[in-house]
């Protein structure tokens, strides 16, 4: 008799795991060794990932496995790439609520204000104006890019969920992503 009572439990239980699908991060960096290095990470706390080393897999990665998050490189096979198709995304209906964590050697400028406003004062400072990028967090977390870009010749203002430096610490990768996801 008690068979059919943990067969029923085990049943109920598989179909709540079925419907509780997990969750996916696609990884885009141009650094095998780093890809490798956050895909074990990642999948160690229960994520499911994808790789892509530029733009042009990522898309493609996009379209076939569509992600929770993306962990993004700026530097890839040209010094924006990561900008370039962090803003083609927001171009695109249905991608543009895809959240992105930059994973980068740039250094964060931290501030109290908040950073689109923070990057307005940094451009119409002479010590800043001239730098390509300039990456905020503001006190209450809020994390964004400013740069200029190339394709557009102008500065370009872009909100992102967090940062993360290079190297990446695990404990500080944990954090955001769990930030984000949940």
């Amino acid at each position: 008799m008690l068979f059919p009572v943990c067969r029923q439990v085990a049943d109920e239980n598989l179909k709540k795991l079925k419907k509780k699908r997990m969750k996916k991060i696609l990884i885009v960096d141009d650094d095998a060794d780093l890809r490798a290095s956050l895909s074990s990470l990642i999948k160690s706390i229960g994520y499911s990932v994808t790789k892509a080393a530029n733009s042009d897999e990522a898309l493609i990665a996009i379209e076939t496995e569509m992600p929770d998050l993306i962990l993004l490189d700026i530097t890839m096979t040209t010094d924006q790439e990561g900008f370039d198709f962090a803003m083609g995304l927001l171009d695109k209906p249905g991608l543009r609520e895809i959240p992105i964590i930059i994973v980068s050697g740039i250094d964060i400028i931290s501030g109290n204000n908040q950073v689109a406003e923070m990057a307005r004062e940094m451009r119409n400072d002479p010590d800043f104006m001239d730098l390509s990028v300039i990456l905020l967090r503001g006190i209450d977390d809020e994390t964004a890019v400013d740069f200029k870009s190339s394709s557009l010749g102008k500065s370009v203002y872009l909100p992102v969920a967090g940062y993360l430096s290079k190297p990446v610490d695990p404990d500080k990768l944990f954090r955001e992503i769990k930030k984000v996801l949940q």
